[in-house]
């Protein structure tokens, strides 16, 4: 099975808006930088940087942090959860221009 990129997984937060690709990308990354450094524990942040950016396999992970593969699949989920509630506050505030 393919590993879709992390921002992949927030095409589903939004409508489609006919706005550039590219763009909604770029704010995607950015919304995950800073919810990378605002909204993670250590342990979730380490865990899905080693799964995403590394592109380790869970047990890999697991390995890597001294934890079972599920253990490292949780701090994954939950990562990947908290990112997510984050993104979509922030697409709902450019959405209503708020500041």
């Amino acid at each position: 099975m393919r590993r879709v990129a992390l921002y992949d997984s927030l095409d589903h937060l939004t409508e489609p808006t006919g706005e550039d690709n590219r763009r909604q990308r770029q704010f995607y990354r950015a919304i995950l930088q800073e919810g990378m450094k605002t909204q993670l524990t250590a342990r979730q942040r380490e865990a899905i940087t080693l799964y995403y950016g590394e592109g380790l396999t869970l047990a890999q992970v697991g390995e890597r942090l001294g934890v079972s593969p599920s253990a490292a699949c949780r701090r994954v989920q939950g990562a990947k959860k908290r990112l997510q509630g984050f993104a979509k506050g922030c697409i709902a505030l450019q959405k209503y221009n708020l500041p």
